[in-house]
């Protein structure tokens, strides 16, 4: 995997010997360990982030933080999957979750041009909520205040009579 300068990213590396950047490679080439297995993981991991995309494009947020997760923790250094995972995460509202992947991906990618604009999204998703929030606050309040008022001139018109 390439980051956002063109550097590459080491997804794996060699469960037997340790050598790193053996991403692709059907065996190590300094131990000679299969790695066809890893292949395929890396294929799978593929597939869960297609299959995140697309239910980001059919609105089932939940579902996509599912395969998201389930990309991430075969590929844990796949920052575009982080980055993707925190925006759907804020769209959820929920915040601490969309931090702590954005700051996973910065950790794996820090130059990545998506980081700013992504943030910059989670705090304006955050402030809508929590206007949203306030004025859903508001309005119980006011409703509730309506009732309590309404049913006390109700009363006061029966003991009148």
């Amino acid at each position: 995997m390439i980051n956002s300068v063109g550097e590459v990213i080491n997804m794996y590396s060699c469960p037997a010997c340790g050598k790193e950047d053996v991403t692709g490679q059907i065996t190590c080439i300094r131990c000679g360990t299969d790695l066809s297995l890893l292949k395929t993981l890396d294929s799978v991991a593929d597939a869960w982030f297609n299959r995140a995309l697309k239910e980001i494009d059919d609105g089932n947020s939940g579902r996509a933080i599912q395969w998201l997760s389930a990309c991430c923790a075969a590929r844990p250094m796949d920052a575009e999957a982080l980055r993707i995972r925190a925006k759907v995460w804020g769209m959820l509202g929920h915040w601490k979750e969309a931090r702590y992947s954005l700051e996973e991906a910065r950790e794996i990618d820090p130059d990545a041009l998506e980081l700013k604009e992504i943030e910059s999204a989670l705090q304006v998703m955050e402030k809508q909520h929590e206007e949203k929030l306030q004025e859903e606050r508001l309005m119980g309040k006011v409703s509730l205040k309506t009732v309590r008022r309404s049913t006390r001139r109700k009363k006061n018109k029966k003991k009148r009579k």
